[in-house]
């Protein structure tokens, strides 16, 4: 509203026109401006603050709004149930607090401002607070008239009680005129008949007395009212009296302390200024003194009747006994007739009618054969007139405990018998359930909620059989039904039904009529163990039956597959994996199944699992010796078939061999014709048939053995080559070409032989130079190696060659290492003749610094460290160059083994070593050249090694440390 308001004063900016240049208006320029902004703010801050103050003279009238927004009488309600007890008022001093609380409101009301100048803004409060005064002053009258009401009421009570009881007393029976005679024996009927019939008899005496004349003629007339006789008259008027008397008695001990409370009522009603009528003061101020005479009026009566109240006592007391054998004895036939069992093991809906007919009857039924003394409800009514009369006489009030102990029982057997009526006509609705159309679980939750409900029931109800009935009742359906479940599993099969019949003894046609009623029927409950072991054999006999169809499905589609041995047109035997997994898994599952009880204990299952039991079997081992018969021919025939030389060095196991062959050659011929795994490997003989093979193959495949040692320890290296290896050797060994790739085999690092050519351009069968791993190349000296004759003889002559080369290399490249730069040097010989030249060179460098200490050169070593330190810079800058691949993995290696020359000397340096026997030099690998031979020799401390030439080619060295001295110091 503000907004709205301050916007009505700046929307006048737009409504002129721009002078200047004479489009638009000044709204902007207003909405700008400084000077309006500030006056804005200001005004606002004002607004505000008289909004502030405003709330806050609101709030001083809104504290008070629960006079008229809370409910006046039911507020006093809730006062006096909240302090009063036992249905009394509360105190009077309770009454005072609350009454004070709302005139104190009343005052600050009172003080309340009327108007109230905010600002621009005048508040006139006086209707609000006018309101407020009006309903404080209500809140003030609810509790003052409340008071006032009760004395008012109190004292009209009270005389009123007292002015019926000055009638009643002033009755004297003992002066009711004597009757005649005959009403005299009518009177002594009636008196006679009330003792029998405890009191319903009166009228009827009455009636007798009336209907009969002492002539006995009968004057009985139903529109003529009944003429009491004097003995009634009198006897009325004494229970009258006696009734009044009662009543004093009750309310004696109340009446005797309501004057006190009553009259300090008055007084603070006065204190409040409310005053009370001069009539009810009064009654008050005499109030006391006529109570008081009221008892005393009361005892002269009571003394003054005494003769006729014993004589009357004497009457009731005689009634009472009577009547207590009358209560006795319907006990007695209660507990003989009442329904609290029935006759079978289970409660059905005959039992229902009967017993309902027996609970009506003792509850209004009238007398009949069956039930003698009537009903609850009628001796109830003469067991409380009974009652009264011994309270208005003062006797023993009577609690006739059998009669209540009946009534608690009638309450209790038709609260059970309304649960059992349910629960029977629910169980009856569902037995006609067809079998497919049970749900389980709706029938499991609705019988726990009976079960709940029966356990609600009153505890009293727990003493009769009946209760014991049902509860097992509903707990046998309860147990039965997760039954009834597990008979609904689709592995129950027409065997596992006839089980059913016989573990329960009775029988049952499971046909469309088939209904939950009948399955209960064979009380499964009873035999929970037996049902449920059927229920999981059945559903195990299940898992079974699927496991032997999934064996069918799984190896129906598994085929064996076949394709050419290399080199060849004979098919060799490839099995795929999911059938190596399929048989391993399938074993597996067959073992457990054979084990278990539930196939052994059927014969259609343990025949079947012993089907393929054997089957597997057959199949796992006809593929094992199949393929084991398919490797070792493929071995074999390349050996026996391939080489010349073998089969004239094993005449008789070549021949034993080619036997196989032409059998092997014809099985995998037809074997294509049967591709299932199963049928294949199932076929009749072939088994016996692969066996005889693998027999044969295996002693050819020995004797080869015998003959493969022979070549073993005429070239030892073979002994490192497997022995399929080695085959392909000898089977080839007459062409070198073939057997490179076997090189690696026999040699460190020796992959590749390079051959002269001959003279059609061919490779002869001359080596004239080996290959590394790493394709570096060595030439052969002295014209070559003759790769020709027995293949271990010109292998033989290959290592030689080798040995001889590297010889030839170190050799020639060790006078060169003086003659050339270094950084050129290393690129002139091997990788393998690089690093042994530099070790030796370097050996004897530290061998003549130890001379040359002994000769008093105190630097020599450290003259040989700087050495070392300017060789690594030079090799760092060729590393930093251009470089071929191998070429730069041997400067590396160089590099590491200077880098290790280097920490050698200052090790001798650090430990001030000073003689070349010193251990710290000693312990390192020190090469150098045998004096005789000239060949190349390792010294490491007191051990000597000839340096055997075997060509490593140029495999890189990563790291030389500490530990890698001790390791060489270990192995040697």
């Amino acid at each position: 509203y503000f907004n709205s308001w301050i916007g009505g004063f700046t929307n006048v900016g737009a409504l002129m026109k721009r002078l200047d240049i004479g489009e638009g208006t000044y709204a902007l320029e207003l909405e700008e401006d400084f000077r309006i902004l500030d006056g804005v703010s200001q005004i606002q801050s004002v607004v505000l603050a008289n909004e502030a103050e405003c709330a806050a003279f609101k709030a001083s009238f809104v504290q008070y709004e629960y006079l008229w927004r809370e409910d006046l009488h039911q507020t006093l309600a809730d006062f006096i149930a909240e302090h009063g007890e036992d249905g009394e008022d509360p105190p009077l001093e309770m009454f005072d607090a609350e009454i004070a609380k709302y005139k104190k409101v009343q005052e600050e009301i009172a003080q309340l401002r009327a108007t109230c100048v905010v600002g621009w803004i005048k508040i006139d409060a006086k209707p609000i607070k006018q309101a407020l005064a009006t309903w404080v002053t209500k809140w003030v009258f609810l509790f003052t008239q409340y008071l006032n009401n009760k004395l008012t009421d109190s004292m009209k009570e009270l005389y009123a009680f007292r002015a019926a009881g000055e009638k009643t007393l002033e009755k004297d029976p003992s002066a009711v005129a004597d009757a005649p005679a005959e009403d005299d024996a009518a009177a002594e009927t009636a008196g006679a008949g009330d003792e029998g019939d405890e009191g319903d008899a009166d009228d009827k005496a009455a009636d007798d007395g009336d209907e009969k004349t002492a002539e006995g003629e009968d004057v009985t007339d139903a529109k003529k009212p009944a003429k009491k006789s004097a003995a009634q008259e009198k006897q009325e008027t004494l229970y009258e009296v006696m009734g009044f008397m009662r009543d004093v008695r009750k309310r004696q001990e109340k009446t005797d302390a309501m004057f006190e409370p009553l009259t300090a009522t008055v007084a603070l009603l006065k204190t409040y200024g409310i005053s009370v009528s001069e009539e009810v003061l009064r009654q008050l101020e005499e109030a006391p003194l006529a109570w008081s005479g009221m008892k005393k009026k009361v005892l002269n009566v009571r003394e003054k009747l005494s003769l006729m109240q014993q004589l009357e006592a004497r009457k009731i007391r005689e009634a009472s006994d009577a009547f207590g054998a009358k209560v006795e004895k319907f006990r007695e036939t209660f507990l003989a007739i009442a329904p609290t069992t029935v006759k079978g093991a289970k409660i059905t809906t005959d039992d229902v009618a009967p017993a309902y007919e027996i609970l009506d009857h003792f509850h209004h039924g009238v007398e009949d054969k069956t039930f003698i003394y009537g009903s609850l409800s009628t001796i109830a009514a003469q067991a409380k007139a009974l009652n009264e009369k011994q309270e208005l006489f003062e006797l023993h009030v009577s609690e006739y405990i059998q009669l209540k102990r009946s009534a608690e029982d009638l309450e209790f057997l038709k609260m059970l018998w309304d649960t059992a009526s349910s629960v029977i006509y629910t169980f009856d609705s569902w037995n006609v359930t067809l079998w497919d159309k049970i749900d389980v679980e709706f029938l499991v939750d609705e019988c726990k909620k009976l079960a709940k409900e029966i356990k609600q029931l009153h505890k009293g109800c727990r003493a009769y059989d009946l209760y014991k009935i049902l509860e097992d009742q509903v707990k046998a359906l309860l147990t039965s039904l997760p039954l009834v479940s597990e008979l609904h599993h689709p592995s129950m099969r027409d065997r596992h039904w006839k089980q059913l019949m016989k573990a329960t003894g009775k029988h049952f046609v499971m046909d469309d009529t088939f209904n939950l009623g009948d399955l209960l029927a064979l009380e499964l409950h009873t035999c929970v163990d037996a049902v449920s072991e059927i229920v999981e054999r059945a559903q195990k006999e299940l898992v079974i039956e699927k496991q032997l169809a999934k064996f069918d499905e799984t190896w129906s589609a598994l085929n064996l597959d076949f394709s050419p041995f290399p080199d060849s047109e004979v098919l060799n035997l490839v099995v795929d994996d999911l059938i190596a997994e399929a048989l391993e898994n399938d074993n597996l599952a067959l073992q457990n199944l054979g084990g278990s009880k539930y196939v052994q204990g059927n014969p259609v299952f343990l025949e079947r699992v012993t089907e393929w039991q054997s089957k597997l079997g057959t199949v796992d081992s006809v593929l094992g010796v199949w393929q084991d018969v398919a490797k070792k021919w493929s071995m074999l025939e390349s050996v026996f078939v391939g080489s010349a030389d073998i089969r004239v060095q094993l005449p008789e196991d070549s021949k034993r061999f080619d036997g196989i062959n032409g059998d092997f050659q014809s099985l995998m011929k037809d074997a294509p014709d049967v591709l299932n795994c199963v049928e294949a490997c199932n076929m009749d003989g072939r088994l016996e048939r692969l066996e005889t093979m693998l027999g044969l193959l295996e002693q050819c495949e020995k004797a080869l053995q015998d003959y493969l040692e022979t070549k073993r320890i005429a070239f030892p290296r073979f002994y490192f080559v497997a022995a399929a290896d080695l085959l392909d050797i000898l089977s080839k060994g007459t062409n070198p070409q073939l057997i490179l790739r076997h090189l690696s085999k026999c040699f460190d690092n020796v992959h590749n032989l390079s051959f002269a050519m001959d003279e059609k351009g061919n490779p002869s069968k001359t080596a004239i130079s080996m290959w590394s791993g790493e394709k570096e190349n060595v030439a052969f000296a002295g014209g070559g190696c003759i790769c020709d004759g027995p293949v271990e003889t010109w292998l033989g002559s290959v290592v030689d060659t080798m040995r001889a080369a590297l010889f030839a290399e170190f050799k020639t490249s060790l006078p060169k290492y003086d003659e050339m730069p270094r950084q050129k040097w290393m690129f002139e010989q091997s990788a393998q003749n690089t690093i042994t030249v530099s070790r030796m060179i370097f050996t004897q460098e530290i061998n003549e610094a130890f001379d040359q200490l002994e000769e008093g050169n105190d630097g020599a070593i450290k003259d040989m460290w700087q050495k070392q330190v300017d060789q690594l810079a030079g090799l760092i800058e060729v590393v930093n160059g251009q470089l071929e691949k191998l070429d730069r993995k041997k400067v590396l290696t160089l590099c590491t083994i200077d880098v290790h020359a280097r920490d050698v000397c200052q090790k001798l340096l650090d430990e001030r070593v000073d003689e070349a026997s010193a251990f710290q030099w000693q312990s390192q690998l020190r090469y150098g050249v045998h004096e005789k031979t000239g060949k190349l020799l390792i010294n490491v401390c007191d051990a000597d090694i000839d340096y055997m030439y075997e060509y490593i080619g140029s495999p890189g060295c990563l790291v030389i440390t500490p530990l890698t001295d001790r390791c060489v110091i270990t192995l040697t």
